[in-house]
This record gives structure tokens, sequence and C-alpha cells, in this order.
């Protein structure tokens, strides 16, 4: 079992159009999972133990990660058949997904759910220093 199955997408889209999205072809699902999880891994690992988000099925899944993927996938399934005729709201998701994920990476959102690893090799760091001041009189 796997982190998103095809039923987790019955939440996002009706069936009867993710199978016009697909043309009947789970493997195309599978491939806009992967992407979809790939880069969701490639913001998460920055703070985050993403070998256990990921690994995690069924209600113990983080629903906001999942959603946020599912999205990202339906928009890649769209994207595959007509990128022009995207459907809006499907764009909005999409961004949005895009959106937090990097939010989270840049450490504006911390969600609590999310495991970090015990050994504290993520911890987030903020450095730097004070706005450079430019006085000229």
């Amino acid at each position: 079992m796997a982190f998103i199955e095809k039923e987790d997408f019955k939440s996002a889209i009706r069936g009867n159009v993710l199978d016009n999205v697909t043309g009947f072809d789970d493997a195309r699902i599978d491939e806009a999972v992967k992407f979809a999880i790939d880069y969701a891994k490639g913001h998460l690992n920055a703070r985050y133990d993403t070998v256990l988000i990921f690994s995690q099925t069924g209600s113990a899944r983080s629903t906001i990660v999942l959603n946020y993927c599912i999205d990202i996938a339906i928009y890649k399934l769209h994207a595959l058949i007509s990128p022009r005729k995207m459907p809006k709201h499907r764009r909005e998701n999409y961004l949005d997904a895009l959106d937090w994920f990097d939010d989270v990476k840049e450490g504006k959102i911390n969600q609590p759910d999310l495991p970090v690893p015990s050994d504290g090799s993520k911890a987030y760091l903020v450095f730097g220093g004070n706005t450079k001041r430019d006085n000229q009189w």
C-alpha cells in the first residue's frame, strides 16, 4: 500500500472525470502521484523526516500533505490532456499547494503533525543580520 491510493482521489475529483483525464490508464495516475510525492519530498526534506511521512498509510497519514499531493497530481494529469483548457480551480489548487510547500521549506509554516528526526539533524536555523542602513548626509 502506498501513501496515495487511487481511492484517495475521490475526495478531490469525481471518478468519471478522473477516468476521462487518465483515459482509464492507471499508469498515468502512478506517474502523477510519483511526481507529486517527489516534489513534496524535495520541500519537506529540509525539516522533516520524509521517509516516515511517506511510509504511513491509512489514517496515520498527514491529511494536509496528502491533499496537497493529490492537488499536484490532478493538475499534472489535466496538463497531460489539455494544458490550455485547464480548469481554473485546478490551477488555483495547484498554486496553493506549491505555495504551501514553499512556505514549509522556508519555515513560515511549522506543521505540528509532521515528524521531525529524533536526532535533531534537521533543526531549522535562522541566521542573518539587520538590514543595511544607508544614511547619507
